[in-house]
């Protein structure tokens, strides 16, 4: 998933799943989080694609979200 590019810094991709309550307000994908040491570990070590596939899920912590623009100069 991330791959360094000795001329440009490195390239990675996020993998998403459907949005949780708080998201789905802002678009309709969010970026699975893996928020404790047992879901890391599992993704990393994992080789069964069941327990990979079980870590796919919208994230239910506390989420918060304030504006952000673009300007162009």
């Amino acid at each position: 998933m991330w791959a360094f590019q000795p001329y440009g810094g490195g390239k990675c991709s996020i993998i998403t799943t459907e949005p949780n309550n708080f998201m789905k307000n802002i678009h309709n994908r969010m970026p699975v989080i893996l928020d404790d040491e047992k879901r890391m570990r599992t993704w990393l070590e994992g080789t069964k694609r069941s327990d990979l596939k079980g870590l796919l899920i919208p994230y239910h912590g506390d989420m918060a979200a304030e504006p952000f623009y673009l300007t162009q100069k």
